[in-house]
């Protein structure tokens, strides 16, 4: 053990600091991932504005090939002409 670690610990303390600047960029990336804008081309996300839709399980795909949860949720996000979809 004393060879790995060193006299002291220095090595051990070296490690520790790598082990911290990792978890502290890990969560800098996830949380600038959570900023970025969405793709253009991805299926917008439902926002209701209030209105609540039940969570029923009955996929429906929309003209665009967005696919949502049920109908609710598709004409949250300002879809229509949707068709139910196989599961």
């Amino acid at each position: 053990m004393v060879l790995f670690f060193g006299k002291g610990g220095q090595n051990m303390s070296r490690l520790l600091k790598l082990g911290i600047v990792l978890a502290l960029t890990a969560v800098v990336v996830a949380g600038v991932s959570q900023l970025t804008p969405v793709k253009a081309g991805s299926c917008p996300a439902p926002y209701c504005h209030g209105r609540k839709c039940p969570y029923i399980v009955a996929p429906v795909t929309c003209p665009d090939g967005c696919t949502y949860t049920n109908a609710c949720f598709a004409g949250c996000a300002g879809e229509k002409n949707c068709v139910p979809s196989p599961y």
